[in-house]
This record gives C-alpha cells, sequence and structure tokens, in this order.
C-alpha cells in the first residue's frame, strides 16, 4: 500500500492505493488541528487500518528548509521526517 497526503493550508488530502487502485480517502480541514501530529493521527483514524506500507509521499504547501517542513498559513510547522515517520519509519528516503 503506498499513502498519498497533499497537505495544505486550508485542507489536507490523504489517499491509500493499492497496485493503482484507490482504497480510501480522507480530507480533512488543516487549521482545526493544533499540530501536524494531531493532523495525521485524525487522518490515521479516518483512513483503514494500514497494510504494510510500500511507501508514502507527502507534499506541503510551504518552504521545506533542512528537516523542517512548514505551513505558514495554517501555522504548523514540525521537522519534516516526523511527518513520514508517523506511518512508516523505515519507508521514507531524506
Amino acid at each position: 500500500m503506498i499513502l498519498a497526503a497533499d497537505i495544505g493550508g486550508t485542507l489536507a488530502r490523504f489517499g491509500c492505493y493499492v497496485d493503482g487502485e484507490r482504497l480510501a480517502t480522507a480530507t480533512l480541514k488543516t487549521a482545526a488541528y493544533a499540530s501536524p501530529a494531531a493532523l495525521l493521527d485524525a487522518a490515521q483514524a479516518a483512513l483503514p487500518a494500514p497494510a504494510p506500507l510500500a511507501g508514502v509521499g507527502l507534499a506541503v504547501a510551504g518552504p521545506v528548509l533542512g528537516d523542517q517542513a512548514r505551513l505558514p498559513t495554517a501555522g504548523l510547522r514540525s521537522p519534516a521526517r516526523r511527518w513520514l515517520a508517523r506511518w512508516a519509519p523505515d519507508k521514507w528516503r531524506w
């Protein structure tokens, strides 16, 4: 399974895919969450229990400098590796 996410200042969209087929999606209001961890926890709760992940891809609407991802319009900032490691600590590459 592959987890893909587009995390914007207004909405965060998440999708799970297997063999190119979409299994499930979740759309959340980014600003409703106090931290990236809270946003990812909500997304994980909204999606089916993950099968073994083959990969994770995140796109964020803001700068990624060093290991810091920032979403200025949502007021969220976090080390980017934490965003990826939340679901698959052994599947991401920096």
